[in-house]
């Protein structure tokens, strides 16, 4: 009956036009996910250092040794800052090269603008 009623109105099955936004039909789960991994394992790792690092600095004392100097609290911290940010420059630089050049993580646009970004934000988990 339906084939009948098809015939008869001579009506075409329309088939699913697909267009990507980003990427293409061969890109796999990982080319979707891979970018947010960069800026979670950047996020992450420039933390757990930074914090580790912190903690055992207050456990030995170091910061109490350092308040009862004349140097300002805003000296402290602009220090932590600048001593943690080289290291967290550094990760980022070696996460973000070895996803895009080992993991062969796709990079729609610049790959120093990907760096860029993620060196703000290993700056953004610091403070």
């Amino acid at each position: 009956v339906l084939q009948k009623s098809t015939e008869k109105n001579d009506v075409s099955i329309m088939k699913p036009e697909v267009n990507y936004l980003h990427g293409s039909k061969d890109f796999t789960m990982f080319d979707g996910l891979g970018p947010v991994l960069i800026g979670f394992f950047t996020f992450f790792f420039v933390f757990i250092l930074s914090g580790v690092s912190f903690v055992r600095e207050r456990l030995s004392g170091t910061l109490e040794r350092l308040l009862s100097t004349p140097v300002r609290r805003w000296e402290i911290v602009a220090g932590y800052i600048i001593g943690f940010g080289i290291f967290a420059f550094i990760q980022s630089i070696i996460i973000v090269s070895f996803s895009v050049y080992i993991l062969d993580l796709y990079v729609a646009g610049s790959i120093w603008l990907t760096l860029l970004i993620t060196c703000m934000l290993s700056l953004t988990a610091l403070t």
